[in-house]
């Protein structure tokens, strides 16, 4: 989306609501985030040793990784795109829709690669790799630059933090501390479990239910993406970057607590979870889970792949609450995350992916990952745009 005019207008007092370059005040701690690449870099060289001491092999699944980052990319271009066009519908989306249809040769060739796209690729995956060309010739080149290294940033970050996470379950994936969380479950919960509770609303709704929320589940990722986009293309870099180092700093306190207090997720205890009446794929997916933990707490060193089995906190919450404080100056995109995230705390704990309580310590993670990172900057009021 081509946001400089509207800035331009936002900025004069002309605009509907654009996301106008807002100048972000220099104090010492806006300049946190700079300190997170070498941070990052030091965590990475302890990360070798650690791999090296422990034989776990230095090799990952590159084209695993990289597949599901590029596929989280295309979706996060769609998902960005449907928040701009809810906040910025007269001044971003619409215009820019004009624009592309104004161009024969760009129509023609989406209708081709559209038709080519969904031939070879699931749905989803499809339309989201269209509309991510699309994008291309509407966003100016420099825009899109904007988002290189703060995505670079996210992508080293989380692939260190998962690799921390496969050290963690190597050398302390027993004993578990599952019953410490069990019993708080049962005393928020009146007496119930998470998985209960999930096999109950499973037996009681059409399976498409639990597939959707599934669904719901997984677009956590896709949130974080397009969040990043917003905030380094709508107000800087920079701003990009910030959001980047807290969703980081809130990985480093999860992963550290794993060390502390290894906690797994509700599945890895219960014992009729396969017969539950779930979606097979995320049944799969969670068995896959529990065997490679097992395994590598038993010796497996095999290449490190998209595993993270963190109970407590969870940060399927922690990330998308990071995500609702840097969008807090778009109001329309703050209710819509409120509402789409309701949705995914619901999701998180029926689907047994998490106990009650882990969420809670993901709302606790997010806030002092947002205080270490952000705490100079919470009296400067972010411009509110309608």
């Amino acid at each position: 989306m081509n946001i400089d005019s509207a800035s331009d207008k936002a900025e004069a007092g002309q605009g509907h609501g654009a996301p106008a370059k807002t100048p972000v005040p220099q104090s010492p701690a806006v300049h946190f985030f700079r300190l997170g690449p070498a941070v990052l870099g030091a965590l990475l060289a302890v990360l070798l040793l650690l791999f090296k001491m422990l034989g776990i092999s230095l090799r990952f699944q590159v084209l695993t990784l990289s597949g599901l980052y590029l596929s989280i990319g295309a979706q996060s271009v769609t998902y960005a795109v449907i928040l701009t066009a809810i906040q910025f519908p007269r001044d971003l989306f619409v215009p820019n829709l004009k624009r592309l249809l104004r161009r024969p040769e760009v129509i023609v060739g989406g209708l081709a690669l559209g038709f080519l796209f969904l031939k070879l690729l699931p749905l989803a995956f499809g339309i989201s790799l269209l509309i991510s060309v699309l994008v291309l010739f509407v966003v100016p080149p420099r825009k899109m630059r904007e988002v290189l290294f703060p995505g670079l940033y996210l992508f080293v970050g989380l692939f260190t933090a998962f690799a921390y996470n496969v050290v963690a379950v190597t050398v302390r994936f027993t004993p578990d501390y599952d019953y410490v969380l069990q019993h708080a479950d049962r005393f928020l919960l009146f007496g119930h479990s998470v998985s209960e509770l999930s096999h109950r609303f499973a037996a009681s709704v059409p399976l498409f239910v639990s597939e959707s929320l599934l669904f719901w589940y997984a677009l956590m990722f896709v949130q974080v993406g397009a969040v990043l986009m917003l905030c380094s293309t709508s107000v800087s870099r920079d701003y990009g970057m910030r959001f980047v180092s807290a969703i980081l700093m809130a990985y480093l306190i999860s992963v550290a607590i794993f060390f502390v207090f290894p906690t797994h997720s509700p599945y890895f205890t219960c014992v009729n979870h396969g017969s539950a009446h779930l979606p097979k794929a995320m049944l799969d997916i969670q068995e896959h889970f529990v065997q490679t933990a097992t395994a590598r707490f038993h010796g497996l060193r095999d290449p490190l792949g998209p595993e993270y089995y963190v109970s407590f906190p969870c940060m399927h919450i922690s990330q998308p609450l990071i995500a609702m404080w840097f969008v807090r100056r778009w109001r329309r995109i703050f209710f819509v995350l409120s509402v789409v995230n309701a949705i995914l705390a619901f999701a998180i704990v029926i689907l047994e992916w998490h106990y009650l309580v882990d969420l809670l310590g993901g709302v606790v993670v997010a806030t002092v990952a947002l205080w270490l990172t952000e705490r100079h900057n919470f009296s400067q009021r972010a411009p509110l745009v309608a």
